[in-house]
């Protein structure tokens, strides 16, 4: 075993090792400071076993080097949100089990016993349990990739099935006029007719700055996102690389964000245009629906009713995938698909007229 005694100090140990990463590659481990030679060749064999490609580490160890691995990959938010779910909901039942002794059976288990929020302790969502499900497969996907699994456990289970689905809520435009008529300022008659006219989420349009207007060719830039994480803002790159786009606006928003810009002071190109924070647009999200006495909708909502808009204008569901930023014509026609029933029969009725 690779554990020495320190001589430059007084009963104190040191552990020297040679290991091989899961890239393969080859490394020296160097650690100092144990009391006895016990403690040293016990923080050797954890480390080992942290870090050996066989299927024998703990589930625990393997979520470590998963993490490890994310940590330069993913953006800040999505790996935190990743290490809660890991934390909160799938270590506590698989953390101690041996990778390769986990099974089908077991999944199927911890499926059907994952119900409440631990700390809540409210039903969860079934698209939330399949979130976390997801989550819980990606990790295996990696063992089977880097550290020899066979199987993963995963693949003989399947999602929950989603018996509750929510109908899509969003407004039409003339409930969007309603709604409009009872905003008293410029600022959030315009934060809402971008959310309306041009179906930005909610992290894109607070991340705007002045610089990403281009009043002479009317669009939007649409290059980073604003989100929460520990009670801080952040802003980063978009969702995804599709999302970062160009919108083109009507010449009323032009005329409106012009409007709006007359009242902004001490601004740069670099200087956000929108400094309320999400809590503040939901409440008045509330405020003025209920004023218009129109059904209360979430925010991200007005992006849904900007599809809704787009598809009763006969737009075509690509040039909708394009504004939206989404990465996949498959991805709209699936969210959406709902929408176009009436398209279907108009289709219909027009070859009727060949």
């Amino acid at each position: 075993m690779p554990v020495y005694k320190d001589n430059n100090k007084k009963c104190s140990w040191f552990v020297s090792c040679y290991y091989t990463d899961y890239q393969g590659y080859r490394k020296q481990k160097l650690k100092r400071g144990f009391k006895t030679k016990r403690d040293a060749q016990a923080w050797e064999r954890d480390f080992l076993d942290n870090l050996s490609s066989e299927p024998t580490m703990l589930f625990k160890n393997l979520v470590k080097l998963y993490l490890d691995d994310c940590s330069s990959r993913l953006k800040v938010r999505t790996y935190e949100t990743m290490n809660i779910v890991l934390r909160t909901h799938i270590l506590p039942y698989f953390g101690n089990m041996q990778l390769n002794k986990i099974t089908s059976a077991n999944i199927r288990d911890w499926q059907n016993n994952f119900k409440y929020n631990a700390t809540t302790n409210k039903e969860l969502s079934t698209s939330y349990k399949n979130y976390v499900y997801v989550t819980l497969s990606t990790v295996f996907n990696f063992a089977c990739k880097y550290h020899n699994l066979s199987v993963n456990p995963c693949s003989k289970v399947s999602k929950l099935k989603n018996t509750n689905i929510k109908k899509m809520q969003f407004y039409t435009l003339d409930q969007y006029r309603l709604f409009r008529a009872c905003i008293p300022d410029i600022k959030y008659k315009t934060v809402f007719d971008i959310l309306f006219y041009c179906g930005l989420r909610i992290g894109e349009l607070l991340a705007l700055t002045f610089k990403d207007i281009d009043l002479e060719n009317k669009t939007i830039d649409i290059n980073k996102t604003l989100s929460m994480l520990h009670k801080k803002e952040i802003v980063t790159s978009p969702k995804t690389l599709s999302s970062i786009r160009v919108v083109a606006l009507p010449d009323f928003l032009i005329d409106e964000l012009k409007e709006y810009m007359t009242h902004c002071y001490d601004k740069d190109d670099n200087t956000r245009i929108f400094t309320m924070s999400l809590a503040t647009i939901r409440i008045y999200t509330n405020r003025y629906s209920e004023a218009a006495n129109l059904p209360h909708i979430r925010i991200h909502d007005f992006r849904h009713s900007h599809v809704a808009l787009l598809v009763e204008l006969g737009e075509n569901p690509l040039l909708i995938a394009n504004r939206l930023g989404h990465s996949d014509i498959k991805m709209t026609l699936n969210t959406y698909a709902h929408l176009y029933p009436n398209k279907q029969r108009e289709l219909a009725g027009k070859l009727d007229n060949l």
